[in-house]
């Protein structure tokens, strides 16, 4: 193969079907055995208008680049945020099914997975490797639950996080016993809590590392968010929704119960799951705030909660006392 894969997992993962639309890999090998992937029959997915397609990760690992075909096309990207030295950002290049990043997060007691990619290779692994132990692997929702297993056996068989009410989304077999469940809210590792909102799926999460709120798109980070000079009244910097995809946002009940449990965190720094183009993350931060919204208050739990009643009232609801949406 052109790409190295793990050294230290079972080749029978590298044969497994994977959805070339969201990435979520399947037990099947045979292309016979199975028809259709049920996350992307979900109306949260979409099965693509070329129809339903197949790879594996033997195919991944092996197909050439357009530029040297003595190299993989598939790689993954590594770079730490220079604003944060324990926040390690990994992405697919080029872009593979969801085309999500993730994120090696550094702790006092080891490594925090948040996020996995269907991708995964062996210099990735003595990358992360050399950072610290990874101690854990957090998933925020089922569009995630692409190749959990190899990635937890390329770290020691490190355990899972994934939520109580979201496990039956997994569809490879947890033959080794990783996989932790979860309900409300856990402390992954001292410094590193995560919190249900629900939302996009039931046990939707996000991560609160220091100061800091991953939230992949059980928040969404819309582009209005990125650009903070001079802004006038009115824009949304964060949207929230059932169908991210087919774009079909939460009821005011929704929004209300998550706001009741974001409230509570502490953070000043929000990173979105997406790169907004190579290199460039979704992140926003309380730093880089103008002069104006630091007088006016405009944090970034302040931004998501005035997100929050925009889209209430965009939906034709007003703004009640029993919604809770204040500070």
């Amino acid at each position: 193969m052109l790409a190295r894969p793990p050294n230290s997992v079972d080749p029978s993962h590298f044969d497994k079907l994977i959805c070339v639309r969201c990435g979520i890999q399947y037990e099947e090998t045979d292309r016979t055995q199975r028809v259709n992937c049920p996350t992307c029959d979900d109306p949260r997915e979409a099965v693509p208008p070329t129809g339903q397609a197949w790879t594996t990760l033997r195919d991944l690992y092996d197909t050439p680049s357009t530029r040297d075909t003595a190299e993989p096309k598939y790689k993954i990207d590594i770079s730490t945020d220079p604003r944060e030295p324990n926040v390690t950002i990994l992405t697919t290049r080029p872009r593979f099914a969801i085309g999500q990043s993730c994120f090696v997060l550094t702790t006092p007691h080891g490594l925090v997975i948040w996020e996995i990619m269907p991708f995964l290779d062996q210099p990735t692994v003595d990358a992360i490797n050399a950072i610290g132990e990874v101690k854990a692997i957090l998933i925020s929702h089922p569009h995630f639950y692409n190749t959990p297993f190899m990635w937890s056996e390329a770290f020691g068989d490190v355990p899972v996080y994934i939520s109580s009410v979201d496990k039956h989304w997994l569809m490879t077999k947890d033959l080794k016993g990783v996989i932790r469940t979860w309900e409300d809210e856990i402390e992954i590792l001292p410094g590193a809590k995560a919190t249900q909102l629900g939302g996009h799926f039931p046990g939707s999460s996000v991560l609160e590392f220091e100061d800091k709120l991953f939230v992949a798109d059980t928040i969404v980070v819309t582009p209005a968010a990125l650009y903070h000079f001079d802004r006038q009244e009115g824009y949304t910097g964060f949207s929230f929704q059932w169908s991210v995809l087919s774009k079909i946002p939460l009821a005011p009940p929704q929004i209300s119960k998550m706001w009741d449990r974001i409230r509570r965190l502490n953070f000043s720094t929000v990173y979105g799951g997406w790169e907004l183009h190579a290199g460039v993350m979704q992140v926003v931060r309380d730093s880089e705030m103008d002069e104006r919204e630091r007088k006016e208050g405009r944090t970034a739990k302040f931004k998501i909660l005035d997100s929050m009643r925009r889209q209430v009232q965009a939906m034709g609801h007003e703004i009640t006392p029993d919604m809770g949406l204040e500070l």
